[in-house]
């Protein structure tokens, strides 16, 4: 009797793991830490995918560009916040301000570049092509992996090898907010931006960590690059990217030296933490 209640309830429990995950698409990949050095940047990326072609009647491959964000343009994106701050060391006598202005800013753009708008991406699935073919019309996340070396890299026009292809889901029901504990009294520096994530990645050789690109605002060229410390936390960020909807994202700014010696020893990419996201309604 008590091995039937067990599995019963070992039922009950798996159904009602996949009713909470139900609403999500076949295939959506749920990402986590890992240490796989073949490859160096693994994610989504969320915008408009402008079109799809094929190359060669044989040994055919699929190219082509995704324009990341909502209501942006062909262009190299730059992180504003880390822009200003280069630009605001570099500038420090009345002749650099004067004369080596843009050599300044050019220097601070090369530094802070995120991304290249459009985005190119390549693959070899018929099946995949005519999806993204069936969607392109929609907000679509895009999921993508970047390898060092691949066998299909001598037949693809880029690295960036598209796994996957998801429209948006504004009725996705997930929970509508999320929040990690974090000690705030040790890192005063906080502040709260809304907008979407249109990256959300694992980066670096080795060992992986969690990275964000953010559009401030519903639509303008206006991007910042954050990380996250929980795997939960960015799980859910992954999942509230495919809803399209704004949200509210509240960060706190890690202080030398305890920003430094974290960089160097787990490789984030800024000292931005993300501690709490909101799904904003429409």
């Amino acid at each position: 009797m008590f091995f039937k209640s067990a599995t019963a309830l070992s039922l009950v429990l798996l159904m009602t793991s996949v009713q909470a995950q139900e609403d999500l698409p076949p295939n959506f990949p749920e990402l986590r830490l890992s240490v796989n050095p073949l490859y160096h940047s693994v994610g989504l990326k969320l915008g408009h995918v402008l079109g799809v072609s094929r190359q060669r009647m044989v040994f055919r491959t699929f190219e082509g560009e995704l324009m990341l964000g909502f209501g942006t343009g062909p262009e190299r994106v730059v992180d504003r916040q880390c822009a200003q701050t280069v630009l605001g060391r570099q500038t420090g006598t009345l002749r650099s301000r004067q004369q080596d202005q843009p050599e300044l800013r050019e220097r601070a753009a090369n530094k802070c570049t995120l991304f290249i708008n459009p985005w190119p991406f390549s693959f070899l699935s018929r099946a995949l092509r005519d999806t993204i073919e069936e969607i392109k019309d929609n907000p679509t996340a895009i999921y993508y992996v970047n390898y060092y070396i691949a066998p299909s890299h001598l037949l693809m026009k880029t690295k960036n090898q598209v796994l996957g292809a998801f429209p948006v889901q504004p009725d996705l029901k997930i929970e509508p907010s999320f929040r990690v504990s974090s000690w705030q009294a040790l890192h005063p520096e906080a502040g709260v931006i809304t907008g979407r994530v249109v990256q959300a990645s694992l980066e670096y050789p080795v060992r992986k960590t969690y990275e964000i690109i953010i559009q401030e605002r519903e639509n303008a060229n206006n991007f910042r690059a954050m990380s996250v410390n929980n795997g939960d936390m960015f799980r859910y960020i992954n999942r509230a990217m495919l809803t399209g909807k704004l949200l509210r994202i509240e960060f706190i700014r890690l202080h030398r030296p305890h920003s430094r010696f974290l960089s160097a020893l787990f490789n984030y990419m800024t000292n931005y933490r993300i501690i709490s996201v909101e799904i904003l309604p429409d």
